[in-house]
């Protein structure tokens, strides 16, 4: 039986990583053909992070507070926002570099 809320009801929650101590609430939940996946809007309001939903990373889910905790991946979060920072100026340049 899974331990995660009906998926309709993630919208709102926070998510808070045990690890890096990044929290933000889920905005949006997505079904792909992977899985599920939040998009969390962090304290960076111009880039959202993607999460998973892997529930191996869940460490405990507090329904009064409306908090999911997860032990995520390191690098999951730094990933997230450093591909979202990428300015079209910055491809321009990588592109000119391989040439």
């Amino acid at each position: 039986m899974s331990v995660i809320p009906q998926t309709n009801a993630l919208e709102g929650f926070h998510i808070h990583d045990n690890q890096s101590g990044f929290s933000g609430e889920i905005t949006q939940v997505e079904t792909l053909p992977q899985g599920m996946m939040f998009t969390v809007q962090g304290s960076d309001p111009v880039n959202p992070v993607l999460i998973p939903l892997v529930e191996s990373w869940i460490s405990q889910i507090n329904e009064k507070t409306f908090t999911i905790y997860m032990d995520l991946p390191e690098g999951l979060i730094d990933l997230n926002l450093s591909t979202s920072s990428i300015e079209p100026d910055d491809l321009d340049d990588l592109s000119e570099e391989e040439e």
